[in-house]
């Protein structure tokens, strides 16, 4: 009951206006989204009027300068070599605030990627605050979302731990016990006279493994950047990397235990 009110609340709080778009478009949803209702038809009756009735001035009724109109249809990105053009760019103080494409009700925005590439190219160029991907699932699509901010300084630290700790395993391992160290024929590899050997050994390989880890999230991350970018819809080829790079993981660990298992 309590659930039913506050929504009867939120739903009388809303301006008349929005209501009534809301109802129209509900009345005629199959006609819209039959294909033949357009954009330019959606922004004149729908879009533009919504705005306008949560406080927008789509028409710049209060005459500002080109610098500091409410809204900018049509605006201008750069993005690489090209000049786009969103729908819409919103700003406050001549600042831009977000940007609005306007899409056909035929386009199902929910599933379809093109759309939302598109709007966060814009924003990701224009260097407004926004949801990157942040994960990617097997097929290569974005799965999940974070800012900007985020998804860049988590990259950075794991890339600055990883870019640490390998060089330092020759530091660690001369650190810890004997006793903690897993090696084949540990008591001979380990013994005094060749534990600094052993050791200088183990650091090598490390460098070469803690390389490739370096570079598959380096890889990872420039595919990642082209879809926020728009270049692509999905990772282009994340399968063809962790093939390689569990392929490299393998043959070191094979060659690793071989050199240990063998004993001059």
């Amino acid at each position: 009951m309590k659930k039913e009110q506050n929504k009867e609340a939120r739903i009388t709080s809303c301006p008349p206006e929005v209501l009534a778009l809301v109802e129209r478009f509900d009345q005629n949803l199959e006609s819209y989204r039959s294909g033949k209702y357009n954009e330019t038809q959606l922004r004149q009756e729908f879009l533009n009027p919504l705005f306008e009735a949560l406080g927008w001035d789509m028409t710049n009724r209060a005459g500002y300068a080109e610098a500091y109109k409410e809204v900018i249809h049509e605006d201008t990105i750069k993005i690489g070599q090209e000049t786009k053009a969103p729908d819409y760019c919103f700003r406050i103080g001549g600042t831009r605030k977000f940007f609005l494409e306007a899409k056909k009700p035929s386009v199902y925005i929910k599933e379809e990627v093109p759309p939302a590439f598109q709007l966060r190219r814009y924003a990701w160029s224009a260097k407004l605050p926004l949801r990157v991907a942040s994960h990617f699932g097997t097929s290569g699509r974005p799965d999940a979302w974070s800012c900007k901010e985020s998804f860049v300084n988590i990259y950075l630290i794991v890339v600055a731990f990883i870019a640490l700790l390998f060089p330092g395993i020759g530091l660690i391992l001369r650190k810890i016990p004997v006793s903690l160290i897993n090696l084949p024929n540990k008591d001979y590899w380990l013994s005094t006279e060749r534990k600094e050997e052993t050791i200088a050994v183990l650091s090598r390989q490390f460098l070469w493994f803690g390389s490739a880890t370096l570079l598959l999230l380096l890889d990872i991350f420039h595919q990642s950047v082209r879809v926020h970018l728009g270049k692509t819809q999905t990772l282009e080829h994340p399968v063809a990397s962790i093939v390689v790079y569990v392929v490299f993981t393998t043959f070191w660990s094979i060659a690793l235990i071989v050199k240990f298992m063998r004993m001059p």
